[in-house]
């Protein structure tokens, strides 16, 4: 579990140099996608987070949450 804005602040920089988005679950078990808003983009991160929701459903995870940054 991790505070959004601590991962984003260790963890933003390598995302957009690698284009990867950053994956983790927050203390209340939410599962979150952040990724930079123009590196990116938001489409994309909403299209990943569709296909994560689709993942997640067998196992019992309540939501998904996009969470995009700048």
């Amino acid at each position: 579990h991790a505070s959004g804005t601590a991962i984003i602040a260790e963890l933003g920089d390598e995302h957009c140099r690698s284009g990867k988005p950053i994956v983790y679950t927050s203390a209340d078990s939410v599962f979150q996608i952040a990724a930079h808003e123009e590196a990116f983009g938001l489409d994309r991160l909403y299209a990943v987070c569709e296909v994560a929701r689709g993942l997640c459903d067998p196992l019992n995870i309540g939501r998904v949450i996009a969470r995009p940054f700048t």
